[in-house]
């Protein structure tokens, strides 16, 4: 079984086009299927409420960087749409980046409850990316 929110669907999916259905490898399209770190699309999406125990300001800025870098390549991706309905899954909504959308923005799409602190803390982070991005 794979890892929680990794995609199960990577090895082949089917796409639909005029009458005839073609199955096509995601990987010869996904942009993050072929980066050397695939794990920077689940990186910790984590604003610290002030609570010990939380990030060091370096492990922040390092999730920061990774995110930022992760959506700017799902911004120049030709699969971001597919992706992103992958990423709207239910068992996906937590965790990671699909189709340029962070965990938080998923979970507040999807119109999930946010009452957890783990899920508070995925909004607020999609949040302060969007701020840094100048998309908020």
């Amino acid at each position: 079984m794979a890892a929680p929110g990794k995609a199960l669907f990577w090895d082949k999916l089917k796409v639909k086009r005029g009458m005839r259905e073609e199955i096509t490898t995601f990987n010869d399209k996904a942009l993050c299927a072929r980066y050397p770190d695939p794990d920077l699309w689940f990186s910790e999406e984590v604003e610290d409420l002030g609570r010990r125990g939380g990030p060091t300001k370096k492990q922040k800025q390092d999730n920061i960087n990774k995110s930022l870098q992760a959506l700017s390549i799902c911004g120049k991706c030709e699969v971001k749409d597919l992706c992103l309905q992958e990423g709207m899954r239910r068992e996906n909504l937590d965790y990671g980046i699909w189709g340029g959308k962070m965990s938080g923005e998923r979970l507040l799409m999807a119109n999930q409850p946010i009452q957890s602190s783990d899920r508070i803390n995925k909004v607020l982070f999609a949040n302060k990316i969007r701020e840094i991005t100048g998309e908020l």
